[in-house]
Parts: C-alpha cells; structure tokens; sequence
C-alpha cells in the first residue's frame, strides 16, 4: 500500500493551489484543508455543512479539525480574496482584449437564509438579521451579501463580496468600496444593477473606475423635461404611442420613449420609459431604466442591461450546486471563511471547464470517479488488504 495519505483525484486539486502558490502563503494542514474542502464542496450530495466535508472528501484528521479551521485556524482568508479578485480581474480583461467584447461589472445582493433562533437560544448565529430577499418578496432571517461579478463574453466569475451588517455602513457606502477595488477600467466596461442600487453616489463612483452605468431607475425618480421638474409617472402619462419606439429585446417587445436629460441629481443620463407591447400606457406595466452612455440606442441599453441576469444565475450555481447559503458555523469569521472557500471552489470548477464552471464540475466529478476506481483496482492488484484500503478512504 502507498505510504501516502493522498488519493490520487484530489493531485489535480493540489496541482491547481499550488500552481497558485498557495503552498507558499499556508501550512501544511491549512492547504490540506483546502484540497479537502474543494474535493468536497464538488460532490454530489454536498449540503454545506463541515461533517459533509470530512466525509465526501474521504478526510482521515478529526471532524473537529474542521471548525478550528474555520474559527481559529492561522491562515489569512483576505489574502485568499484578494488573490481570487485579482485573478478573476485577469482572466475577465484577457478575455475581453482577446475578443474585443465590452466587460460587464454586475452588482446584486443575496440573501442567505437561516432559521430565526428561539429567545432561549444559547449560541445563536452570528450576526444575523431580517434582509429582503427578492426572490420571496419580503424580509427573511440570515446574512445579505453584496456581490461585484466580472462577466464578458462567455466568462463569468466573482470579483469580490462583502457582508452587510445593517449596524455597520449603509450598504450604498459598502458598494462604494467594492467598487474602489476595481481598477480604472480602458477597455469599453459597464456597470450593471437593478434600482435598488441606482443612486447618484454609485453613478458618480462609476466613471472614476471607467464604468458607464446601465441600471434599473424607480418609477418615481424625477425628470426634467424642458428643464421642468416631473415624476416619471406624471411625464409618462403624457407619452403618446406615436412617440414611442418598439424595440425587441430576446423573445420580448417594448413600447420605449427615450428620455435625454436631467434626472434628479444627475446633469445629464438617457432613461428609457418601456411597456411591454400589450401593455403600454398602463402605469404598473411601466419599467425605467437608466443609462449614462448617451452614445448607445435603445436597443443596445435594454439587450445590455439585460446581461444583468448572469449574477442570479450565479447566485442559483452558488447555492444549489455548492451549498453557499447552507453553511452551519455560527461565528462571523467561520461563515465568511466558509464564503471564501466556497468562491474558491467555484474558482477551480470555472477554470476546469476553461471558463465553463459547469463543464468543470462535470469534468471534476467525472475524473474523480474514474481515479477512485483505478486506484482501488490497483490495490487489489498489488494485494493490499481490504482493511487498509477502507481505512484510506476512511469507511468504518
């Protein structure tokens, strides 16, 4: 029998971190722990939770190891993320150079939801609270987290995240500083969000970092037409279908009138007033949106804003395929270390795939089920007992 502890699927998990230098920059243990964590995380069945972890990654140190890991261990999880943005900035920019495809930075916000502990709960988790959750419509117990993803062309990956703390800074401010992690941008970038992000503080950050702003705008945001002060709604009322343009944007068609202007707190912005076709005039059908790139036509701001569903398709990767949101340690630290590795993970699988993170975690699976089976076949062959080769798999 090997000498060794190692499988042999988790070498191409080892070859990946160390190709990165991780070896480098952690101990032993730690960077163990993260080819276990990986070797997990990627499995079918994986539901989040650190005895997950230790069992589907055949991990033969203690089960607690895990949490001392998460909640003491000595390694620096915002190195990891800063290395993981500057990497993801890379890939995303070459990506971009290389096809001559405009980047897309996108902003969202999700919410990972937990069970509201009792009153009498002795350790509850760390710092829970009542966020909004888009998809249920209304507030829901958990962590909300901010997240900045890179997207162009077929590459998509995670430049960075932060947790809101609604006792910390307001979450417009915690926007701000993401966005002062990216660099100034000179390749042609976009800065995709839905209106609940759409403020003149984001709008004004955005050309700093070279970013022209797409974004959903309220309903109720104010113009100026004719350098009179107007509520969308009230100018909207006055818009005819003959001043409208239909434009298709997908398998969708749009009545649109497209402002120029001032809007309230902004010199000058083009918004786009739209129906769908069947529905035009009727003031809950109407959709605004905002663009600072006057040079684009309406068509192209409604097909560009439209990118923004790539980070609720990763949001959906994040949760169902890695348990992002179903994570079972209680402190602060532990969870976003817990995130951290998570992003990593993600990491590997999109570049497994050459930019495909699901091809990747098909390619992983399937890899490590074929090496599985070739070295327990090799095993037998060289006659090692059954009771050493459980003992390596760590099967009672």
């Amino acid at each position: 029998m090997s000498h060794t502890s190692n499988l042999p699927h988790q070498d191409p998990i080892r070859h990946y971190l160390k190709k990165q230098r991780y070896n480098l920059y952690l101990t032993k243990p730690a960077f163990e722990h993260l080819v276990h964590f990986i070797d997990g995380a990627t499995q079918k069945g994986f539901s989040g939770t650190l005895t997950d972890v230790h069992t589907l990654s055949c991990e033969r140190r203690h089960r607690t190891t895990w949490s001392h890991f998460l909640t003491r261990g000595v390694w620096d999880e915002q190195w990891m993320q800063h290395h993981l943005s500057q990497r993801s900035l890379r890939k995303i920019q070459k990506h971009a150079q290389r096809t001559g495809l405009p980047i897309y930075v996108i902003l969202d916000d999700s919410v990972c939801e937990k069970t509201k502990p009792s009153s009498q709960a002795v350790s509850a988790i760390q710092p829970a609270d009542f966020h909004f959750s888009h998809g249920k419509g209304g507030p829901v117990w958990g962590h909300q987290v901010v997240v900045l993803l890179l997207w162009c062309g077929d590459r998509c990956l995670p430049f960075a995240f932060q947790r809101y703390d609604k006792d910390g800074v307001s979450k417009i401010a915690l926007t701000c500083e993401l966005l002062e992690l990216l660099p100034a941008f000179e390749h042609p970038a976009y800065l995709l969000m839905d209106s609940w992000y759409t403020s003149v503080k984001i709008v004004d950050c955005a050309p700093t970092k070279g970013l022209q702003v797409i974004g959903g705008l309220e309903t109720h945001r104010v113009l100026f037409p004719l350098g009179v002060r107007t509520p969308a709604p009230t100018f909207a009322g006055y818009i005819r279908k003959a001043d409208t343009r239909l434009v298709t944007v997908g398998h969708a068609s749009y009545r649109v009138y497209r402002y120029e202007g001032a809007l309230h707190g902004m010199a000058n912005a083009v918004a786009l007033l739209a129906w769908p076709e069947e529905m035009f005039g009727k003031h809950q059908a109407l959709r605004c949106t905002l663009c600072t790139d006057a040079s684009l036509q309406d068509e192209e701001i409604l097909e560009r804003y439209a990118n923004r569903w790539a980070i609720e398709t990763f949001f959906q990767q994040m949760k169902g395929k890695y348990a992002w949101d179903r994570y079972r340690v209680r402190s602060v630290r532990a969870i976003e270390r817990f995130w951290t590795l998570v992003f990593l993970t993600y990491f590997y699988c999109a570049e497994t795939g050459s930019g495909d993170e699901s091809l990747g975690l098909q390619r992983i699976r399937s890899r490590r089920e074929h090496r599985l089976v070739d070295w327990i076949y090799r095993q037998f062959q060289q006659a090692v007992p059954l009771k050493q080769v459980k003992e390596q798999l760590n099967i009672a």
